[in-house]
């Protein structure tokens, strides 16, 4: 197959199948696989959604500064994780991040894919958190892709990757790995003891 184009089963087939180790190592990474413990230390839990916040809104900066894939905006992920870490008594707001490896659109697309991606589990690992940690607040996680977002996403896929394939599929193991890593540095720099602000409702 030439390094630039996609032949062989869908786009998105091949980028499942080319990511598949790096995707796996992130579903093994111990800071995340934490969601699933019975006792999920609500440090941790504000950590992941530190890290998640950082890269998120960065990806989405990317995007909406090329101008490009705005039916794939993160803003909704974001206003979720923004939600969720306001119900944390935060000294700080959370820090920016910077990802220079998203210099055009097919990069970029590649973090889309592996982002919103991300939430078709989430609400497994809502429930999870809400058995080990059950005044946690949780909109992020129980917010997965649209149908309508999917369809959109599979569709830039094809087009993008009948061209450039080899920067989509760079961008999204960069964005796996990357997300990994950010993970693991707030994760080590994480508060020991952390409160949650009293709420009157359900905080899912």
């Amino acid at each position: 197959m030439n390094s630039t184009t996609c032949t062989d089963g869908t786009v998105r087939q091949r980028l499942a199948s080319a990511t598949n180790e790096v995707h796996e190592a992130l579903h093994h990474h111990p800071v995340l696989g934490s969601l699933l413990a019975p006792d999920l230390p609500l440090p941790t839990y504000l950590a992941i959604l530190l890290a998640y916040r950082s890269f998120f809104a960065a990806v989405e900066e990317r995007r909406s500064a090329l101008g490009a894939f705005r039916a794939l905006t993160l803003r909704p992920q974001v206003e979720a994780l923004d939600q969720d870490l306001g119900r944390f008594c935060l000294a700080r707001t959370p820090e920016s991040l910077v990802l220079p490896w998203l210099d055009t659109p097919a990069p970029t697309l590649g973090a889309l894919y592996v982002l919103h991606g991300a939430g078709f589990g989430g609400r497994v690992l809502a429930r999870h958190v809400a058995r080990s940690q059950p005044d946690a607040p949780r909109r992020f996680l129980a917010t997965g892709p649209s149908p309508t977002t999917w369809r959109a996403l599979e569709k830039n896929l094809e087009l993008v990757g009948t061209t450039d394939y080899a920067a989509l599929e760079r961008g999204a193991q960069q964005a796996f790995s990357h997300l990994a890593r950010r993970v693991s540095e707030v994760a080590a720099a994480a508060p020991r003891t952390v409160r949650l602000a009293p709420i009157s409702h359900d905080p899912a």
